[in-house]
């Protein structure tokens, strides 16, 4: 196995709606008997502890959320419905809506919680903040990397003024590489031996140099 994607999303669906992808309980932690599941329970310790390598290990990070209608906060009861949401929509809402923002400490996601047209709504989704956090924690547990789901629900088709059309892509650029842009030097090999031009038989033995800026692993022939 050269990878394995954890997929840490949709983890709200159930008689009582939660987080889409919370890192920790928190929006529950009601005297009831259900529990939402979360990233830190239902997560990469999980394929740790069957014995996968955590360097194999991806974290997910979704860029969209769910309306889920007729409730309007964590852990009610009552769903009536449940769509699907980009993130551009759930940022036009928090616009719309400016009472409606709220921010778990403890799972690490926002959520809204609204009434229009008499319909109440719970939207529950990640924002850069969130990402940021995700992406910390799996650097935490030093894990292989993350995997996106999925771009096109991040992107803005319309443009908002001084806003990116990729904002959660950024977030996830800024949190992984910090200012920079990441490692865009590669790295430099040559064979010391034998000398270039020189005439060999039978078995030998190759020799090898390497350098980068940020360090060698390895050199495979």
């Amino acid at each position: 196995v050269d990878q394995v994607l954890v997929m840490t999303y949709d983890l709200g669906t159930s008689t009582y709606s939660g987080f889409n992808s919370p890192l920790r309980p928190g929006e529950c932690s009601l005297t009831q008997t259900w529990t939402a599941w979360t990233i830190e329970d239902h997560g990469p310790h999980l394929w740790v502890n069957l014995g996968v390598n955590r360097d194999k290990i991806a974290l997910s990070v979704p860029f969209y959320g769910w309306d889920y209608t007729g409730i309007d906060g964590p852990c009610q009861l009552g769903r009536t419905g449940a769509n699907y949401l980009k993130f551009p929509d759930a940022y036009n809402r928090k616009n719309i809506y400016t009472s409606a923002y709220h921010w778990d400490s403890r799972s690490q996601v926002p959520w809204l919680g609204y009434t229009a047209s008499g319909t109440r709504h719970f939207v529950t989704y990640d924002d850069e903040t969130s990402i940021t956090a995700k992406i910390n924690y799996a650097k935490s547990l030093n894990l292989g990397g993350i995997m996106i789901y999925d771009l096109e629900s991040g992107w803005f088709h319309t443009q908002i003024q001084n806003y990116p059309r990729d904002p959660l892509l950024q977030t996830v650029k800024s949190a992984v590489w910090g200012s920079g842009t990441g490692d865009t030097q590669p790295p430099t090999a040559s064979i010391t031996s034998p000398l270039n031009g020189t005439t060999v038989l039978g078995t030998i033995t190759i020799a090898a140099s390497a350098s980068d800026n940020v360090g060698v692993t390895r050199v495979d022939f």
